[in-house]
């Protein structure tokens, strides 16, 4: 529910809060800071391509169509074919600041390039989850289905999109139970 979401929202940002202020600095790679430096000369250097402000918005368009409250199979489907297209736009995008400090056109890039890994491997995972479960409602799927899907969705990385594994739920204190309302 919205309420469960914001109250351990506000636990979860307290406990990451405490972690980081003990936490030592991570390891920066040079290769990670290769990567940005010559994806931001390639977008910088286009004459022209794609806006990262306009992909964010189509892709947000795009969820909240296809990959809403209420899913169903062609909406799912229609869904991965939509982000994987704007995926392949991404390829061209194109930062029109040139300046170093500050550049919001590049933080936007940066933060849309991820956004969108992010949506493929919601909408590829939601697509592979053949039930009904919390915020998870397929209307072609109406029912939980715990004897094979009460398992942990992992998705890793792959050229050709999100590769979808499975890890057993390790039960604590409670078992789990349908929500009744």
């Amino acid at each position: 529910s919205l309420l469960e979401t914001l109250v351990f929202g506000k636990q979860a940002g307290a406990a990451a809060a405490a972690y980081a202020a003990d936490a030592a600095a991570p390891e920066v790679h040079d290769a990670d800071l290769d990567g940005y430096a010559s994806a931001y000369r390639a977008w910088s250097a286009r004459p022209d391509g794609e806006d990262p402000s306009r992909l964010r918005s189509e892709m947000q368009a795009v969820m909240d169509r296809y990959v809403g409250i209420y899913r169903t199979e062609a909406d799912l489907l229609e869904g991965i074919r939509q982000i994987r297209a704007l995926r392949a736009r991404f390829a061209n995008v194109r930062v029109v600041d040139q300046s170093r400090v500050y550049n919001m056109n590049l933080a936007d890039a940066i933060e849309t390039g991820h956004m969108l890994t992010l949506a493929e491997v919601i909408v590829v995972g939601a697509y592979a989850r053949t039930e009904s479960r919390g915020a998870h409602a397929r209307t072609d799927y109406p029912k939980r289905d715990d004897a094979k899907w009460m398992k942990h969705t992992i998705a890793m990385r792959a050229p050709e999109g999100p590769q979808l594994s499975y890890a057993p739920v390790a039960y604590t204190r409670w078992e789990p139970k349908e929500r009744v309302y």
